[in-house]
């Protein structure tokens, strides 16, 4: 008699203790959403860049990735790829060029 109750108590427990997977207590969920924004943040500069068409937007890409971390660095990242030369801009400046001579 105490031999079954002792296992009923103990598949009890089992059913009801906490989950050691992350993925059914919604952990991992809350993780990989907060890791996400993390991660666009960090490379906000190299994205805005991207998204700008600038001319050597890798350049700025390896710098983030590498130097990004300080804060110097990702702002001076950050209004590089707001402001920097963009293709279209590089094209046209060489077209002037070439028609002034």
């Amino acid at each position: 008699m105490i031999h079954n109750s002792i296992i009923t108590v103990a598949a009890h427990a089992a059913k009801t203790a906490p989950s050691d997977n992350i993925w059914e207590n919604g952990a991992g969920a809350v993780f990989l959403i907060y890791g996400s924004i993390i991660i666009v943040g960090y490379m906000l500069p190299w994205i805005i860049g991207k998204m700008r068409g600038l001319h050597n937007s890798g350049t700025l890409f390896v710098l983030n990735l590498v130097l990004g971390w300080t804060v110097l660095i990702w702002f001076s990242c950050l209004i590089w790829g707001m402001v920097g030369q963009t293709k279209d801009q590089r094209a046209f400046y060489r077209r002037m060029a070439k028609e002034a001579k």
